[in-house]
């Protein structure tokens, strides 16, 4: 899709097959031309909600939920300032979503400083998870790696914490790292 006309001739396309496979539902709401964001989480009942099951999240209530769960990250970490703009409240909610399953990963890409680390960091405290990043020295090695990762198993296996495991390109100061985060992300 090259050209706006592309992009329309799409939607119509799709609204009409959606309107011949869900004719029992009304989905207008979400191909509008001010559309309904459609949203799910875990956290629709609010951060201390008993239900954490998967719901849509009404859109007038993600950016008051998502701000709570940001002010309990900053009362016990150190203070992140984030603008929480949608496409940033999206992440976040999406984030939840993946790292929820015991061996749930993401491979995030985008320019450095764009947020990606903070809303990570945001998405695994909504989720009471602690994140675990391992410090890089000059004097770093695989052997350094290799006992990191053990604590990392240790937490997580033994102890049956809630963890994510926030790995960076930057950390990657021996490409032989990579086997041992291939060998994690393939056992689960």
């Amino acid at each position: 899709m090259i050209s706006p006309e592309h992009l329309l001739k799409y939607n119509a396309l799709m609204f009409d097959l959606i309107k011949k496979s869900f004719a029992r539902y009304s989905l207008n709401r979400y191909f509008s031309n001010t559309p309904e964001n459609l949203i799910f989480c875990n956290f629709a009942g609010g951060m201390n909600g008993q239900d954490r099951l998967y719901d849509i999240m009404p859109n007038d209530k993600l950016l008051p939920y998502i701000e709570e769960g940001l002010n309990v990250y900053n009362d016990n970490n150190p203070v992140m300032n984030l603008v929480l703009f949608e496409d940033a409240m999206k992440h976040v909610c999406r984030l939840t979503r993946i790292v929820t399953p015991s061996s749930g990963h993401a491979l995030m890409v985008g320019v450095g400083g764009s947020g990606k680390q903070s809303l990570s960091r945001l998405g695994a405290s909504m989720n009471y998870m602690t994140t675990f990043q391992i410090t890089i020295s000059s004097t770093y090695s695989v052997n350094d790696l290799k006992t990191d990762l053990q604590t990392l198993y240790q937490k997580t296996g033994v102890k049956e914490d809630d963890i994510l495991f926030l790995f960076t390109e930057g950390q990657i100061t021996n490409e032989r790292f990579l086997v041992y985060i291939n060998d994690l992300l393939a056992s689960g």
